[in-house]
C-alpha cells in the first residue's frame, strides 16, 4: 500500500502514468480491476493466513531506520527518505497506521 499511497513521488523516469499502469497489471493479475482491489485482496490473504507480525521497539525502529542506506534505493520508483522507511517500520513493526 505505500507504494500506491506515494507514487505522487514516483522517481522512475516513465513517470507516474507508467508506475500506475503497472499497479494495473498487477491487480489484473490478482483478478481485480484495480489497485485498491488488489490492496484488499492482499490484506484478507494476510489475515485470513493469520501470521504473526513480529513487534519492535522504538530502539529497534530507530535501529533499523539508521541501519538503511536511502542511496542504495535510488531505483525504487517511489522516492524513500529516512522519515517514510521510519513510517514504514513503525506500521511494520509497531502496528501504527499507515504512512
Amino acid at each position: 500500500p505505500f507504494m500506491w499511497r506515494n507514487r505522487d513521488n514516483c522517481t522512475d523516469t516513465r513517470g507516474r502514468l507508467y508506475l500506475e499502469d503497472i499497479f494495473v497489471q498487477i491487480a489484473k493479475a490478482m483478478g481485480e480491476p484495480t489497485p485498491q482491489g488488489a490492496i484488499e485482496k492482499y490484506t484478507k490473504i494476510l489475515t485470513t493466513l493469520q501470521l504473526s507480525v513480529p513487534k519492535g521497539t522504538e530502539a529497534d525502529i530507530s535501529s533499523l531506520t539508521e541501519a538503511v542506506n536511502v542511496q542504495r534505493l535510488k531505483n525504487n520508483p517511489v522516492a524513500l527518505t529516512k522519515e517514510n522507511i521510519q513510517c514504514l517500520y513503525e506500521e511494520l513493526l509497531g502496528g501504527k497506521n499507515e504512512s
